[in-house]
């Protein structure tokens, strides 16, 4: 096959490769990869058919003319720079598919292709960006390759014919074998390498995953609306379950305090500001009792709510600030753009700072004493209340009524009631966890007991493989909180078992996909300076303790053993036995890589004071001497060094003469 068919199945590889990075940058629409992969399928039958259909001054106007295009639709249209680079990267490519001529455009699409990879690689967070990674290094170094040897070649042999099985399976190993090597130690200079916690392109990584139930004000029904999502927000894992008390995990959100009839409105402002502490941990609140630790890696969503198991008292995240209000709800200083990760310690009863307690807001009767229908909801409070003394008895008493007498379901009917807790109360009682969680707080200020509606995530999915919770859109919850005299803030859900049972069991093929991304994510993309420095110390740590255990062992030496001095004897003739073979190797030079007859006229001319340049190719020195044995003999090296076969009885005796020709002491050659 012909070189120039080699060059364009390795082109339309790359260019293949630049194509699927490009999908990566989650904001350019498929429709837009679609159509030009169209483009790039008619490029590859002219090519093949060897059609130029662009000339290459038309082809620089065009990319001008793209250049303008993409400045302009940057200025005033997108407001990203590494999607529009992306789109102008992808459609330039497209173009100069159509112009493949010389060594120059081939390479022109091979760097094209490179920035698209930097592009992909600033904008995703994706699994696969891995494996086309190391595609693209297979290509590149395969590509550039037979770029040079086309070039030595052709010098020599005007013919296209590359010698038979240069490019067989024993070269592409070699090129991939290469590639591995590349990639190791890439890899170990990632480890290495400090970190920085800036970039330019770091602002975004993924779109905003929209979550409903997280601002201040809440329509009922908004939560259902997702209930129905499978998108995963936020994976978690947690170190025990000693405040869960056996049962669901709940990573609270925000608290709701005032009701109109339609919907839940957030009353207590951010009142505090939160700094670090020298150690890098916010406190957000003062610890009682046990403490659970989480570890969250958070996908970036449109609420700047900082989620955690409630009761949050410390909180380890990047942010330099943190805000905190009165009803001990965390926020960040913006929705986070790029995923995040960040640990949180909760406690079973802590008080955050600052003012916390009841207001009037939290016994708020408006709506029973002013709306439509409060009357009736005030009745059924105090039925279902009758005769409990405590806030706590009154909970659990409404508690038993809700999940006794109304059923759960993601779809509930309309009645003839004013609004949907109306309806869900006394007409179609059927509902969803805001249903419960809206009546059970109602009902229970009705009755003169402090209660705020509260937002957030059950704890989901478990992966038994790495250990940690998988939380989606499907598990936002609704649930309640109410004020016990003495001990503050307390949860109850009101919500049905069947409601809060968690989702089926995925294949394990699915719980391995996730727990790479989870490490992919982990270790690679959220890698900074703090893990190379946690890593350095458990390192420094583990060889301190070899290095004691050592001394301890080998302070004072035992007697050793005749078997032992044998074996300590066997291993050090068998050390210099290979430095030996080693040296010997060193010795012979390059010798039993290069054939005998290319280092044989290589000192016939250094005799002659001919010296070949250390950055010269082989067919570049040849070309240089201007010999035509010179040339000749450097022409079956290249058979036999890249050709993959040794020269044939007659090719060798040709080859030994052309030797003998050189050495003539009459030979006049160019220095």
């Amino acid at each position: 096959m012909k070189f120039s068919y080699y060059m364009l199945i390795v082109t339309y590889f790359m260019a293949a490769l630049g194509f699927y990075s490009g999908t990566l940058v989650e904001a350019i629409e498929p429709a837009f990869f679609s159509l030009l992969g169209v483009v790039l399928v008619i490029s590859l039958v002219l090519n093949l058919y060897r059609k130029r259909s662009i000339p290459g001054r038309l082809w620089n106007l065009m990319a001008v003319a793209v250049l303008v295009f993409f400045i302009a639709n940057h200025m005033l249209a997108s407001q990203s720079l590494i999607v529009s680079a992306s789109r102008f990267l992808t459609i330039l490519l497209a173009m100069k598919l159509f112009d493949l001529n010389t060594h120059r455009d081939h390479f022109i699409i091979y760097a094209i292709v490179f920035f698209q990879m930097l592009a992909a690689a600033a904008s995703t967070v994706s699994l696969v960006f891995f494996p086309l990674l190391v595609l693209f290094i297979i290509g590149s170094i395969f590509a550039m390759i037979i770029l040079n040897l086309k070039k030595d070649f052709l010098q020599v042999n005007p013919e296209e014919d590359p010698p038979s099985g240069v490019f067989d399976l024993p070269f592409l190993a070699s090129v991939v074998t290469v590639s591995v090597v590349s990639l190791t130690i890439t890899f170990a200079l990632f480890f290495l390498i400090p970190r920085m916690g800036v970039g330019f392109f770091e602002g975004k990584t993924l779109d905003t995953v929209k979550v409903s139930g997280f601002s201040d004000t809440v329509e009922i029904g908004s939560i259902g609306s997702v209930k129905r999502d499978s998108t995963i927000v936020m994976r978690v894992e947690v170190k025990s379950t000693a405040t869960t008390g056996g049962g669901p995990l709940y990573l609270r959100g925000m608290a709701l305090e005032e009701y109109d009839g339609m919907r839940w409105k957030r009353t207590t402002r951010r009142n505090f500001l939160l700094r670090k502490t020298p150690s890098g941990v916010f406190n957000v609140g003062r610890p009682s009792g046990s403490v659970l630790e989480q570890k969250i890696l958070l996908e970036p969503l449109s609420t700047d709510v900082l989620f955690g198991a409630t009761h949050p008292v410390r909180i380890s995240v990047t942010f330099p600030n943190l805000w905190t209000d009165g009803s001990g709800s965390v926020h960040l200083p913006s929705p986070p753009l790029s995923r995040i990760e960040y640990r949180v310690w909760s406690s079973d009863a802590a008080l955050p700072p600052g003012p916390e307690g009841v207001t009037p807001v939290h016994t708020d009767l408006s709506y029973i004493e002013n709306g439509p229908a409060g009357a009736r909801l005030k009745k059924l409070s105090l039925d279902v209340t009758d005769g409990m003394a405590s806030a706590v008895d009154k909970a659990e008493a409404v508690k038993r009524y809700l999940e006794k007498n109304y059923s759960y379901t993601l779809d509930p009917g309309e009645g003839d009631g004013v609004n949907p807790i109306d309806d869900f109360l006394f007409y179609t009682k059927e509902g969803y966890c805001e249903h419960f969680a809206s009546s059970f707080v109602l009902l229970l200020r009705a009755a003169g007991v402090p209660a705020r509606l509260v937002t957030g995530f059950l704890q989901g999915e478990w992966n038994s493989l790495g250990d940690y919770y998988i939380v989606r859109q499907s598990d936002a919850h609704s649930w309640a909180e109410v004020y016990v005299e003495g001990e503050g803030w307390k949860t109850f859900d009101p919500t049905p078992p069947v409601g809060l049972a968690p989702p089926a069991s995925r294949s394990s093929a699915f719980l391995y996909l996730d727990l790479m991304r989870l490490k992919w994510s982990r270790y690679i993309i959220s890698f900074t300076f703090m893990d190379q420095k946690r890593i350095a110390e458990n390192l420094e740590g583990h060889s301190a303790r070899l290095m004691r255990e050592f001394k301890s062992r080998f302070s004072t030496p035992p007697e050793l053993p005749a078997r032992a001095l044998m074996l300590f004897g066997g291993i050090a003739l068998l050390v210099a036995a290979v430095f030996m073979k080693t040296r010997e190797h060193r010795l012979a030079g390059t010798a039993s890589r290069v054939p005998w007859f290319y280092i044989e006229m290589l000192r016939i001319l250094e005799k002659k004071g001919i010296r070949r340049g250390k950055a010269e190719t082989p067919m570049e020195f040849a070309l240089r001497v201007g010999d035509p044995e010179v040339r000749a003999v450097t022409h079956a090296y290249e058979v036999e060094r890249y050709g993959g076969r040794k020269l044939g009885g007659e090719e060798a005796s040709r080859v030994r003469g052309q030797l003998e020709t050189l050495k003539g002491p009459k030979r006049a050659l160019p220095s």
